[in-house]
């Protein structure tokens, strides 16, 4: 096991009472003496994690489960009612499971198909998708929250960035002014990563191309055979999709993907005007669900964007988790088991560590060598996939599997009829 060793250190006490270190690193007078928040009676190895979503409550439960000790930094509690839900594929359930989430049935949905349907409302392409699952953004966060373990430390935090450098290791600035530091710097703070921009400040996010909007409608009657299907009505030449995907307790998921260059991403208080009248003459369906809309209920706004790959996903003792390392496009429907598969892989790597210091930068190399090499390729054909949504007539080619990193295979006619059958 990674220890921490009693360097020579002059002692203070924080606000909860708890001793800690002020470590001299010898790099000029802003960095000669920073408050790093590390407890002095525990030899377990210390992490700090920026962020308190999906990507840092994983890594807090998986690295606290491997025998570090965890300090959660996060600017406010979570919103349980956002308005939005996710698609995970097979791999995420082994990534709950690992996670000590569940019982994994009480909170998710299974989906097994993902169909294309015209704006009519006839079918274009049926793929299956066996041993997905649907569930809520706000349900997956509660469960992870359960699974917390109680020793993890959390604070009301906000990260402004990073200071140190890759010899000597970094520490986390606080809004408050405080420092933070450990063995180990988990950046897991989203798409918009203070973190990353400061290991790799010439990284820069894509382009906005399509936005989304989505909701949570409940009490949504559903056919038997719609149960498990995640079903998307898209234009062929109009830069307008309209997604559904059922969760459990008759909850839906809605979800309209938008080229940015023809509609502009409507405000908060227009999302729902913007919805009936883009999609409500669609099909009766449609028209419908949106015609019945709660006024109340929120609306999601999401400018999806992605990040070309990085040369690695750690610097020094800090690592990228989630969104701050590979944020991709919705049309991968990988955010969520990205992360969750990243937190699991590094809390492995992590777990058995030696005295020896460089046991840790072996392992983060090795977190990058393994993790670099899955994410590209997905990455890949979430860009294929916008582009076919944004090409005039290339949703009517209807052959492109719906999702990246699935396993998608295009059910055949017979399958079709048969389950049509009454």
């Amino acid at each position: 096991m990674f220890h921490v060793h009693p360097w020579p250190a002059a002692t203070s006490t924080n606000h909860c009472g708890q001793a800690n270190l002020i470590i001299s690193f010898g790099l000029g007078s802003d960095l000669s003496s920073l408050l790093l928040h590390l407890p002095t009676n525990t030899t377990s190895p210390q992490a700090v994690i920026v962020g308190g979503g999906i990507a840092g409550l994983a890594s807090a439960i998986g690295l606290a489960r491997a025998g570090w000790r965890c300090t959660m930094l996060e600017p406010s509690s979570h919103q349980r009612g956002l308005g939005h839900g996710m698609l995970l594929p097979p791999p995420a359930r082994a990534a709950l499971e690992r996670l000590g989430v569940g019982p994994i049935k009480a909170f998710t949905a299974p989906i097994d198909a993902f169909a294309i349907h015209h704006p009519d409302g006839t079918l274009q392409r049926r793929f299956a998708i066996p041993g997905s699952l649907s569930v809520l953004h706000r349900d997956l966060l509660a469960q992870l929250e359960q699974a917390m373990p109680a020793d993890v430390r959390r604070h009301s935090e906000r990260c402004v960035g990073l200071e140190g450098n890759p010899e000597l290791g970094y520490t986390v600035l606080g809004a408050s002014g405080q420092r933070w530091g450990g063995q180990l710097i988990v950046a897991a703070d989203g798409v918009g990563s203070l973190c990353r921009a400061a290991l790799f400040p010439r990284a820069r996010l894509t382009a906005e191309q399509v936005s989304e909007l989505g909701l949570v409608v409940p009490h949504v009657p559903l056919a038997p055979e719609q149960r498990g299907s995640c079903r998307k009505f898209q234009h062929p030449s109009a830069g307008l999709a309209l997604g559904l995907v059922p969760c459990r307790n008759r909850q839906m998921v809605l979800y309209a993907q938008i080229a940015t260059h023809r509609h502009p991403l409507p405000n908060p208080a227009e999302a729902h005007r913007f919805l009936q009248q883009h999609f409500s003459s669609w099909n009766p369906e449609l028209q419908a669900l949106l015609t019945n809309l709660d006024p109340a209920s929120r609306v999601h706004r999401w400018r999806t964007t992605d990040l070309d790959p990085l040369p690695a996903l750690h610097r020094g003792n800090v690592v990228l988790v989630g969104d701050s390392g590979h944020p991709m496009l919705p049309f991968a429907s990988q955010g969520a088991a990205g992360a969750m598969e990243g937190a699991m892989r590094l809390s492995t790597l992590l777990e058995h560590l030696d005295d020896d210091p460089q046991s840790l930068s072996n392992a983060l190399a090795r977190y990058s060598a393994s993790r670099l090499p899955e994410l590209t390729p997905l990455l890949l054909e979430g860009r294929a996939l916008r582009r076919h949504f944004l090409e005039p007539g290339g949703v009517a080619q209807g052959a492109v599997a719906p999702l990246a990193g699935f396993p998608t295979a295009p059910e055949t006619a017979s399958e079709l009829g048969a389950e049509q059958e009454p």
